[in-house]
């Protein structure tokens, strides 16, 4: 846990983020929205500060419920665990890195 030289914890220190996208390997629009994911992360590495999880929409039926996604490919963003918005259809590289900068940075 990191502090301020004046002994106060920043608030952004203690958030975990993370993204969730919902997608089929057969979807070639999924694909191309993980590949723009994991390109964005790398190139800023942020492999620490921003968690990606990969939600098979075929066989995670719970899930899908749970966040009524209905059509793929579809990107959830949170931060501690707490949804904060919802991206349908393909996303460029551009936008995923504008997506996690807002996130990260509120």
């Amino acid at each position: 846990m990191k502090s301020t030289s004046s002994g106060q914890i920043k608030l952004n220190q203690l958030k975990q983020y993370s993204l969730m996208l919902f997608y089929r390997v057969e979807n070639m629009e999924s694909q191309a929205t993980r590949i723009a994911i994991n390109e964005a992360i790398q190139q800023f590495d942020l492999h620490k500060k921003v968690i990606i999880e990969e939600v098979e929409y075929d066989r995670e039926n719970e899930l899908c419920k749970r966040y009524n996604i209905y059509g793929i490919p579809t990107l959830l963003t949170f931060v501690n665990r707490n949804l904060v918005e919802k991206f349908y259809g393909q996303i460029q590289k551009t936008d995923i890195e504008k997506i996690i900068r807002d996130l990260i940075h509120d």
